[in-house]
């Protein structure tokens, strides 16, 4: 009993921990937290390491906590829509305005020439509805908060069934699923069909008079093949029209843009096609293909979408000025068909810039960078890979791409991968086939610099290591 109490009265003191740790990453008063979680563990252990040791061990917890913060990565995936890491990058010109609008106060809901109260995001929602021949446009923070308003709609007007194909069931990222949305909102799933074949008359004969929309779901994230049949759109669009059904398309991608010109990318519909062929309402995220912020926007139909935007939930998904700030600037974009420096509007949005870029562009770079770091620990070699586009879209399109995969004799590929993902920049690849690949094709050229560094230090330490030994 006498030693356990010897050891515990040297645990050493918050507070001297705290002098002893010096600046770091996290606000003092969360590092103070965390200094009093880890000394109380200490004390329920019973067990007081040396304090070098102790405050080792403190330094390696805060230093992990801090890699928790929101923070800018480099993207080595090769997945331009990677949603882990935050999808689409914004443009420079959407980043200049949402600093321009965050850094004072704005006119959000204010019309300056009038000089009283105005509507939120109104200019904005122009905007976008001239770029897809829209009458009317309403914006939310996502996709899945866009078709639940839709549903949450059609629930509140007394018609709460939703036609869908059982084939477009679907689950989202992150565990999300279609049927999970629609029984959250109230509204009734009643499936039609079967998973790989659905006909026009499935929809018909399940329309009744409680019938609130008929709802058609963008496989955007899988595709199938073979013993497979879907109505043609305009068979559903004379359907809906017929029996006055809205019929409403969740596209998801939000493509403005076919990216079906770029080598390895399939063809997709863009909102204004589909609003062309008669669709009441057509959802989309903002944050995919339309290269913009994280946002969930509805086009089509004036009088359903003003509908939407009395109902309460509305203004419970609304955004926010930096949100509507960014979607602006890229709206704008696309309607003088021109981004900074008159480049083309592809050529001047991050996410057309990685997905257009060229194999031989990308292996030059790559052959530059390799040549450049001269490793003497670290195996560098420029390959060729493909990868996908990411975020739920285009789910058929491989993108060629080049990668620098990186192997150490005396380490392993994992903790490769975990220093780079650990340094400062953070560097995310990946690993397949016993190598780490840092692919280019997400990479920005500006950033190639920081891959250098990287590699560079990297392999001095690994240098260091091995001479010691």
């Amino acid at each position: 009993m006498g030693s356990f109490n010897s050891n515990l009265r040297s645990i050493p003191s918050v507070e001297r921990l705290l002098n002893d740790l010096g600046i770091q990453p996290l606000p003092r008063l969360l590092v103070t937290q965390i200094a009093r979680e880890f000394v109380a563990e200490i004390r329920k252990e019973g067990s007081v390491p040396e304090y070098s040791i102790t405050l080792r061990r403190l330094k390696e917890r805060v230093w992990r906590r801090s890699l928790t913060r929101l923070q800018s990565v480099i993207n080595a995936t090769g997945i331009p829509l990677h949603t882990n890491l935050g999808r689409s990058p914004l443009s420079s010109a959407a980043v200049d305005e949402i600093s321009a609008v965050a850094s004072g106060y704005c006119n959000l809901e204010f019309k300056i020439g009038e000089g009283a109260r105005g509507k939120r995001g109104e200019y904005v929602e122009e905007c976008l509805g001239a770029m897809v021949g829209s009458p009317a446009v309403a914006i939310v923070n996502n996709c899945a908060a866009a078709l639940f308003l839709i549903l949450s709609q059609v629930v509140r007007e007394g018609r709460p069934e939703v036609i869908i194909s059982r084939g477009e069931l679907v689950q989202i990222g992150g565990g999300f699923r279609i049927p999970d949305i629609l029984a959250s909102s109230g509204a009734v799933m009643k499936e039609v069909g079967t998973t790989n074949r659905t006909t026009i008359e499935d929809y018909e004969s399940a329309v009744n008079a409680r019938t609130g929309v008929i709802l058609v779901v963008h496989r955007s994230n899988f595709y199938m093949k073979g013993f497979v049949e879907v109505p043609e759109l305009k068979a559903l669009v004379e359907l809906g029209k017929r029996l006055e059904v809205p019929l409403c398309y969740d596209q998801g991608s939000g493509a403005f843009i076919d990216p079906g010109y770029l080598p390895g990318v399939e063809n997709e519909r863009t909102v204004k096609e589909l609003l062309s062929q008669g669709i009441d309402l057509v959802c989309f995220s903002g944050d995919k293909l339309l290269g913009g912020p994280q946002a969930g926007i509805v086009c089509g139909r004036l009088d359903l979408i003003q509908r939407l935007k009395t109902n309460p939930m509305f203004r419970a998904l609304r955004c926010d000025k930096l949100i509507l700030s960014a979607l602006q600037a890229v709206a704008e974009a696309y309607l003088n068909g021109k981004g900074e420096g008159n480049a083309s509007i592809e050529a001047s949005l991050p996410i057309y810039q990685s997905l257009s870029a060229t194999v031989e562009s990308l292996r030059k770079r790559g052959e530059s960078l390799v040549a450049r770091v001269d490793a003497q620990a670290l195996q560098l070699e420029v390959v060729g890979t493909e990868s996908e586009v990411g975020g739920g879209t285009l789910p058929q399109s491989r993108l060629p791409s080049v990668a620098i995969t990186v192997r150490c004799d005396s380490l392993s590929v994992q903790k490769l991968a975990r220093q780079m993902r650990e340094g400062r920049p953070s560097i995310i690849g990946y690993i397949a086939s016993g190598l780490c690949y840092l692919d280019l094709r997400t990479v920005g050229l500006e950033q190639d610099a920081a891959i250098l560094e990287s590699l560079r230090g990297l392999d001095s330490e690994l240098s260091t290591m091995r001479e010691a030994k």
